[in-house]
């Protein structure tokens, strides 16, 4: 009897793996997935793989050249720091004046030209040093055929201030006691340093509120030309500083 038993339980028991001879239940055909389904998710991960590659690229080729922000660290301004760590101050001020759109011709005719911006305007209280970064599309230049370099600059830069409401031109700045170029896909960057610069009006003259009357510059700009030399022409000015007292420190690096 028990034997019986065993036989009928192994008869009616459904082997493990199961062939259907062609036939396939529709609860396992669902699980099975297609060959479309696996095309579509195929397409999905490349796009978004596409998507960030693209992305991250952009992001790559849109990041400025190191020396933007640098502080260029002179002799005096070392020795400087050196001799009073704990007062010495690097100011950071506003730039409103910082971006200009140019076409080949060198106007402005064509609003959708190539860049020239200047950024992180750096003002050193202990020696009266100033420094700004310039950053211009390359294809701007008139004479592409020489490797510029910080001993050869494609532009003569010069810091002029300005003289009453009319902003009429006053002294000009020309000697840069340290400088340093890059190039970086298709912009190029110049970052300078200017001595001997104040912002404060001599005298001790103050506004209506008590506070001193300050001085304001602008940077000047002539191009190096295909005949080997800086053209006389100006190229552009910007109103780098304009009297403004708000500003935030910068770390000495």
């Amino acid at each position: 009897m028990e034997e019986n038993k065993n036989i009928n339980e192994q008869e009616t028991k459904e082997p493990e793996d199961k062939e259907y001879h062609g036939y396939i239940p529709e609860d396992e055909e669902d699980k099975k997935p297609s060959v479309v389904k696996r095309i579509f998710k195929a397409i999905a991960v490349c796009i978004i793989l596409g998507v960030y590659g693209v992305l991250f690229v952009r992001f790559f080729f849109s990041c400025d050249s190191k020396i933007v922000d640098d502080v260029l660290k002179t002799d005096e301004i070392i020795a400087a720091h050196e001799a009073s760590p704990d007062t010495f101050e690097i100011r950071q001020y506003e730039i409103t004046d910082w971006y200009a759109s140019k076409n080949a011709a060198g106007d402005d005719s064509n609003l959708g030209g190539k860049l020239l911006s200047v950024s992180d305007l750096y003002y050193i209280p202990a020696t009266e040093s100033l420094q700004i970064t310039l950053k211009f599309n390359l294809d701007i230049l008139e004479n592409r055929e020489v490797e510029y370099s910080q001993d050869l600059l494609p532009f003569k830069l010069y810091l002029v201030e300005y003289e009453g409401e009319d902003k009429a031109i006053g002294q000009k700045y020309e000697d840069i006691v340290a400088v340093k170029y890059d190039e970086r896909y298709s912009f190029g960057y110049i970052r300078v340093c200017f001595d001997g610069i104040k912002l404060e009006k001599d005298g001790g003259i103050v506004d209506e509120n008590g506070d001193p009357v300050m001085r304001q510059y602008g940077l000047f700009m002539n191009m190096y030309t295909p005949e080997g030399e800086y053209s006389d022409e100006v190229y552009d000015v910007f109103s780098i500083y304009t009297g403004r007292k708000n500003y935030k420190t910068v770390a000495y690096k």
